[in-house]
């Protein structure tokens, strides 16, 4: 097994609750109210209300900043090129959320809110002109760098020369195997690419060079937002399976010194849930998505089409973390747990954290919760940082699943 180090940085858990709303969050199970009134009816899914809801966002986000300046010495000459970038990534938690969703159902307007400070990402979209909602084809999912996924709904509003897209998957919407969707929480995304240009022309033009400078600023995120589970109707003894989708992006330098890409992972989540222990396995598989750099796509040495795993182990704890949280499991023994590829072509990625045995300092976390009527559904966020000097890896993602 090959190991890839700093590789990847899952961000994690992105479990959304419902929160307050113009007339607070509407009633998910039917109880029966004092009186001999008709029960509230339970509804088709965590959209189908009545009045605006605000949703907590509990997912991960990103920012990569990249300056490349372009020195043309006077009179011709082979121009010299400098590259800068800054990266930030942050995954929230269950009771620390990064931003809220509102969904207006008689207007149809989704506001969307993200406050990540640590990831360099606030922004607030107001999507309520009906253009709003398209679709993508071809060409057009590169040109904006989104993820083409055919169970979702997309939704873009103008920005200057930025290109925000927030993308969520339709609840209980037929999967590619025929099964459904989660209905009482929604996985979801956000790209927003910005690119510049300056030129300083030479102040004196027989000896100066001419500087150009193209920034490129990209915003990416993975989260899920929807109707969390009171803790009343959490099971306590039993066992789940839950299954559905997960979203992740990725931001990678592998060999160090160089450009780092930016590539989407997409694919399939596997929950297991033993009620009575509280213990929790996450199962992830996925493709890697196509690599770019300042706009373009570009060669990685993870290929699109490769594809991801990732398993990992957390425990619930509903009063204290709101969900349950957990870590990955390392690649130790020749084990196969996190990584791309498989069998010999397995690429590893080491996230070890810091200890007294060698010099590498990852990191990874899974944060998640339950929605629905008696914890249905579950939802979350993870990230996996690798630890390996000299190169950043960071996967940032969230995860859905439901009862089949």
């Amino acid at each position: 097994m090959r190991s890839f180090g700093s590789f990847l940085a899952l961000s994690g858990a992105f479990t959304l609750a419902a929160c307050g709303g113009d007339t607070g969050p509407q009633t998910v199970g039917g109880i029966a109210p004092p009186g001999g009134s008709t029960p509230t009816p339970t509804p088709a899914n965590f959209l189908d209300v009545t009045s605006t809801t605000t949703f907590d966002v509990v997912g991960s986000f990103q920012t990569l900043d990249t300056t490349t300046t372009v020195s043309t010495p006077a009179g011709g000459g082979t121009p010299t090129t400098r590259v800068a970038s800054l990266y930030a990534g942050n995954a929230a938690t269950v009771n620390a959320p990064n931003g809220s969703i509102s969904y207006n159902p008689r207007d149809g307007i989704f506001t969307v809110r993200f406050t990540d400070n640590a990831a360099n990402v606030t922004r607030t979209y107001n999507y309520q002109d009906p253009a709003h909602r398209t679709q993508f084809s071809g060409g057009q999912f590169a040109s904006y760098q989104i993820p083409n996924l055919a169970t979702f709904n997309y939704l873009q509003v103008l920005e200057g020369n930025a290109q925000p897209v927030f993308f969520y998957q339709r609840p209980g919407a037929t999967r590619a195997d025929g099964s459904k969707a989660s209905t009482f929480v929604s996985l979801a995304g956000f790209s927003r690419v910005e690119e510049s240009q300056t030129t300083t022309p030479p102040a004196n033009p027989a000896t100066d060079p001419t500087v150009t400078a193209t920034n490129f600023k990209g915003e990416r995120g993975a989260f899920v937002f929807g109707q969390k589970t009171p803790f009343n109707q959490v099971p306590t003894s039993g066992e789940g399976t839950y299954r559905g989708d997960f979203l992740a992006s990725m931001v990678a330098d592998p060999t160090g010194g160089g450009r780092s890409t930016m590539q989407w992972i997409s694919g399939d989540s596997s929950v297991a849930v033993k009620f009575g222990t509280g213990q929790v396995d996450l199962t992830l598989t996925g493709t890697v998505g196509p690599a770019y750099v300042q706009g373009a796509t570009v060669p990685s040495p993870i290929a699109a089409g490769t594809s991801f795993t990732a398993r990992g182990t957390a425990q619930v704890n509903l009063t204290g973390k709101g969900g349950f949280t957990g870590v990955f499991t390392q690649n130790t023994g020749g084990q196969q747990n996190v990584g791309f590829g498989s069998g010999a072509s397995f690429v590893g990625v080491d996230f070890a954290s810091v200890s007294a045995g060698g010099p590498t300092a990852g990191a990874s976390s899974i944060d998640g919760g339950f929605f629905g009527p008696n914890a249905v559904d579950v939802g979350g966020n993870i990230r996996i940082v690798g630890g390996i000097p000299d190169q950043r890896v960071d996967i940032l993602g969230a995860f859905t699943g439901t009862k089949p």
